[in-house]
């Protein structure tokens, strides 16, 4: 069986100029992105938004897991219940995930290989807290998932017959040949490479279990790769969570077979393909716009401005398991200095507050306890503070992120 056309094409069989010109308007927003932030700030926000993702991608599959529960799981808090620790320990090794994967492709991986794909699945399920999803229900039996194994069942996703399971490793080595990204190719044409394998991957569905979350992961793995420069500060994730049902009516018509002649010359559909494509770069371009709105030094700062105003009254936060204290004004400095800089020196408090060692050394411990800063060595008590973004504090710097 075969799954094409890979790419959207053009009757002629060149990729669509449409799309291209879309792909590079992208790719041109998401640089402008990457704001003039410290390095320690960024890596902050990359960090907040692999539990952002984590969040987003449980929501897409219905088992929705508040960044709040998974920031307290990072902090091995886990719920008493046993359901919600179940979901807090699926979000963890999600963003264990995200982490594991950027240093593949440090290393040199080449995330749209068979090879690859099935070492994530591996990585992702064969985790002591993954022990309870390897059991899978199908066709009314309980059967366990081997991690890093290409299912060995036929099934049925919703409108969809996935293909026979006695054809998933052909159609895999069809898939690492069909999607190679080679170094000749700019980059708007590797981007639409990755986004039309995105679909032929779910199309395949080569596992039991997992298609989604991986072939989110693999998106991911693919914008590292491509060094899609302001990926990280936008999420895909965010994306299909937010337009949920265009998503899937998108990849269910990516999934229909060719309607005729001017429909390409495949097995399945083109202007499907080609319709799936461009919605995905409109959810792309959704994204970085979000996320250039929220970026801007002036406006971060404004919400700082805010978050100082509403701890005067911290039952307004309404924040569980965390301590508010009542900032004073002049807190505002600092917290807007250590956002643009990443790190500073606990001597820098006091310049930047004008106020007695006493003071400064007060609101040092306040914002420490708020976990908005942290010593960059605990145990030392002259060591430098780092900014923090805790989940509390970042509905009000980037709104509506975790929505």
């Amino acid at each position: 069986m075969l799954f094409s056309p890979y790419i959207p094409t053009n009757l002629q069989g060149n990729l669509d100029n449409t799309l291209l010109q879309k792909a590079n308007q992208v790719i041109l927003e998401s640089i402008k992105i990457d704001p003039p932030f410290a390095y320690q700030t960024k890596q902050e926000i990359f960090n907040l938004l692999k539990m952002i993702n984590s969040y987003y991608s449980n929501l897409i599959e219905s088992e929705g897991t508040k960044p709040s529960d998974i920031e307290q799981a990072l902090k091995n808090n886990y719920d008493t219940d046993y359901k919600k620790q179940k979901l807090q320990k699926l979000a963890i090794r999600y963003i264990e995930a995200q982490t594991q994967i950027k240093e593949w492709i440090k290393n040199g991986d080449n995330p749209l290989t068979k090879e690859f794909i099935l070492k994530l699945h591996k990585f992702f399920y064969e985790d002591e807290k993954m022990k309870d999803y390897l059991i899978i229900e199908h066709n009314n039996q309980k059967i366990k998932m081997t991690p890093g194994e290409f299912r060995n069942k036929d099934v049925i996703i919703a409108n969809h017959i996935a293909p026979d399971y006695k054809e998933i490793d052909s159609l895999m080595n069809q898939f690492e040949n069909a999607y190679k990204l080679r170094d000749s190719m700019n980059l708007e044409t590797k981007l639409l490479y990755i986004i039309s394998a995105h679909h032929r991957f779910l199309w395949i569905h080569p596992f039991l279990d997992g298609n989604g979350r991986i072939s989110r992961l693999l998106l991911d793995a693919c914008f590292y790769y491509i060094e899609l420069e302001g990926y990280g500060l936008w999420s895909i994730s965010r994306g299909f969570a937010k337009y949920q049902e265009k998503y899937r009516k998108a990849l269910g018509m990516a999934d229909l077979k060719r309607e005729g002649d001017y429909d390409g010359r495949g097995f399945l559909s083109l202007k499907n393909l080609i319709y799936y494509v461009d919605f995905i770069l409109d959810i792309i371009q959704d994204q970085i716009t979000y996320s250039q709105t929220l970026m801007p030094f002036d406006k971060l700062f404004d919400r700082i401005d805010l978050f100082i105003t509403l701890t005067q009254n911290p039952s307004f936060l309404n924040v569980k398991n965390q301590i508010i204290h009542k900032l004073p004004i002049y807190a505002s400095n600092v917290l807007k200095e250590i956002l643009v800089k990443g790190e500073i020196k606990r001597g820098d408090v006091k310049k930047l507050i004008s106020r007695s060692d006493r003071t400064a050394s007060d609101l040092i411990k306040k914002l420490i306890q708020m976990e908005l800063i942290e010593p960059t060595n605990p145990k030392s008590t002259k060591s430098s503070l780092k900014i923090k973004i805790p989940v509390y504090y970042s509905k009000i710097l980037f709104p509506e992120l975790g929505k």
